[in-house]
């Protein structure tokens, strides 16, 4: 589970006001994580190119440390994960700006999973399956030998990590089979829940779909009674689940549930992509008759979640997608008040 983005940003600032004096290496974090949260400030204000520039900058500092990408080092679990270039670019939707430096880290550092992960990821949003399932077996490669090696294993974390990587490479039963173990030797673990709930609805594994929603109402339990998580990560994290909740909900055709809990899940992430689009199937999929019965005009409402989805990551192939297939918007009459003479 990751923390939020702001989190990492008074964090950078702090490490920065206390580096003075430090030796050399400290120093040198502090500065990278400072160029680091300007590069995220550029980038929320559209300002992409000057973000790359601040990347640079970081990288530059010290060009071996994985940890400036993707915030920590896969081979080691449970250590400090940090702001980061992934993340940056996640946040914001741009994808093609994660994919160029993705690619840059996995020719450094092949054998890290999390650049592979985050290549893949985006890969799937960019509807381009076949890269998706390079960089997941890419990933695969790189985190199986140390966990299914004679003594090997990991944090919970990493075993989930295992799982996307299996999943995004096509293999989902072993995706299955991995978060199965983890819940059953982690089980406050609510993200391997929600995973699991998650691959299920994206598959569309109706075997499954009972489960899922078992699954990920599990997750959302344990999640909303955990005092252990701050508020921000709570929020984000009940957001991510409850539009899994949805996604489940409009794959077993109970639209006005779906449209009901991803209502929910937009206005609590407003600016994420996913989200936006899998309202607009919702509203989309909704029989004529339930949704005169609810007042909505469901054609219109999903193509615009569906535009809100395209304005929040362009490069979002599925919403993009529908929108070809329904067409232009129809045309507004337009009222003649004008009154013929006597």
């Amino acid at each position: 589970m990751k923390t939020s983005t702001l989190t990492f940003i008074a964090a950078a600032g702090a490490v920065l006001a206390m580096s003075a004096g430090c030796s050399l290496p400290d120093m040198q974090q502090a500065k990278a994580a400072n160029d680091l949260a300007e590069a995220y400030k550029q980038a929320q204000n559209g300002n992409i190119q000057e973000s790359h520039n601040w990347c640079d900058k970081a990288i530059a500092i010290d060009p071996k440390n994985v940890k400036v990408y993707v915030g920590k080092d896969s081979h080691i679990d449970d250590n400090d994960e940090i702001l980061n270039i992934a993340l940056i670019y996640s946040d914001i939707a741009d994808d093609p700006s994660l994919i160029t430096y993705m690619q840059q880290a996995t020719q450094k550092f092949p054998n890290q999973a999390l650049p592979w992960l985050n290549m893949a990821e985006a890969y799937g949003r960019m509807g381009k399956p076949a890269d998706q399932i390079a960089a997941g077996k890419k990933a695969v490669a790189a985190i199986e030998p140390d966990i299914t090696r004679p003594g090997g294993g990991g944090s919970s974390e990493r075993m989930n990590e295992l799982a996307q990587a299996y999943y995004l490479a096509g293999n989902m039963p072993k995706s299955a089979t991995t978060l199965q173990s983890v819940m059953t030797t982690y089980p406050a673990d609510t993200v391997a829940y929600n995973m699991l709930a998650w691959y299920y609805a994206e598959t569309n594994d109706t075997a499954h779909m009972q489960q899922a929603l078992t699954l990920v109402n599990t997750a959302i339990s344990n999640v909303e009674a955990s005092n252990k998580i701050d508020s921000s990560s709570k929020d984000a994290t009940l957001a991510a689940y409850q539009d899994t909740l949805g996604w489940i909900q409009y794959r077993m055709h109970q639209y006005p549930a779906a449209i009901a809990t991803l209502q929910k899940a937009v206005a609590m992430s407003p600016r994420r992509a996913e989200e936006h689009y899998h309202l607009g199937k919702a509203y989309l999929d909704l029989d004529a008759a339930t949704a005169a019965n609810l007042g909505i005009d469901n054609k219109a409402a999903a193509r615009s979640e569906f535009q809100l989805a395209v304005s929040a990551n362009p490069t979002y192939a599925a919403p993009a997608d529908e929108l070809k297939k329904m067409g232009p918007a129809p045309a507004i009459a337009q009222q003649d008040d004008s009154t013929d003479l006597l």
